[in-house]
């Protein structure tokens, strides 16, 4: 077991933090079964079951009456804001070179931020996300709020402007509000939605209010936990957002040596049969990552409903064939 992750939760047992530490006892349960240790993984997860004397942690209910303060406020559309308690890692995610070292940075400064403070220093605490889609932007914000051991609030503005556009920054104050009462990763997805230039000619009064909003928010913000925002579309975000985040970081389309990584992980829970990792990565360049997964998984269906017993070359090429036409459908 990872020092780090132990040290999570003897801190959670002793601050009662029951929602901290069923996270960090959890992601020891998913790596016993990455590992292959599938019972004591099941007995992790039995022990998880059995009901504690202790009374129940009252962090879910704050959570959940918080989704309903927001449903009252006319805001019923469950994807505006979803509280989810998270398991996954670094391990659950393959990056980009930079992009991982600019990850990994951020862990370490909010994970010492104690020791920062007594410098009178703060840690980096709101990230932009920015790159192609479907490489990974917004399963790493998963990953920080596993690896932090923090609940991931996941706002979906798409979804809240074209419900209720004159009500939609009253309604990001309360997002806002919902962070400072109860720590977790704050999550904006498609931000653009809510963060248009505000010099574009076609924008609508309204919408430019909007972006003004969520900027002084921003600027105002002093919950505790992370603010991460992710966007497919950076050109056209406002200018003035930029410079509200500590760090922006690319996720970029892999290249050869993130495929490869990505493939290697892939195929180690399937055997293989004249099909290499480089002639893997070979056939998927230019691809995202999402891309590969699906190209992958569709080649692994093959192999099971072929009853064959190896995931051959053929199977993969005829999987990105497959998936390369119906691309070229849309």
């Amino acid at each position: 077991m990872k020092a780090e992750l132990l040290k999570r939760i003897i801190q959670s047992h002793r601050a009662h933090d029951d929602d901290g530490f069923v996270n960090a006892v959890r992601q020891v349960i998913a790596a016993e079964r990455k590992l292959g240790h599938a019972r004591a993984a099941d007995e992790l997860e039995q022990a998880l079951r059995v009901p504690s004397d202790k009374p129940a942690s009252r962090a879910p209910a704050v959570a959940l009456a918080t989704v309903h303060e927001l449903q009252r406020g006319r805001v019923d559309d469950p994807h505006i804001l979803e509280v989810r308690s998270l398991t996954r890692t670094l391990e659950d995610i393959v990056l980009a070179e930079d992009t991982e070292a600019r990850v990994l940075r951020f862990l370490r400064e909010y994970s010492h931020r104690a020791q920062l403070a007594a410098h009178g220093l703060a840690p980096a605490r709101k990230l932009l996300f920015h790159g192609p889609p479907g490489n990974g932007k917004t399963l790493c914000a998963e990953v920080l709020a596993g690896e932090l051991s923090l609940p991931l609030y996941y706002v979906r503005f798409d979804a809240l402007i074209a419900s209720y556009l004159g009500e939609t920054a009253a309604n990001l104050r309360k997002v806002f509000e919902q962070a400072k009462r109860r720590p977790g990763v704050l999550f904006f997805d498609e931000v653009d939605a809510i963060a248009r230039s505000r010099d574009e000619r076609d924008d609508v009064g309204e919408l430019k209010r909007v972006v003004n909003s969520f900027l002084q928010l921003l600027d105002g913000d002093s919950s505790a936990g992370p603010v991460v925002a992710a966007t497919n579309h950076q050109r056209s975000l406002d200018d003035a957002l930029w410079r509200r985040f500590d760090d922006v970081v690319l996720f970029p389309l892999p290249d050869r040596a993130q495929l490869r990584r990505y493939l290697l992980r892939r195929f180690n829970a399937v055997k293989t049969h004249s099909l290499t990792v480089d002639e893997a990565a070979t056939l998927c360049e230019g691809m995202c990552l999402s891309d590969v997964a699906r190209i992958t998984t569709d080649a692994v269906k093959s192999m099971v409903l072929d009853g064959a017993q190896a995931l051959s070359g053929q199977m993969f090429e005829a999987a990105v064939v497959r998936h390369r036409a119906a691309r070229d459908q849309r």
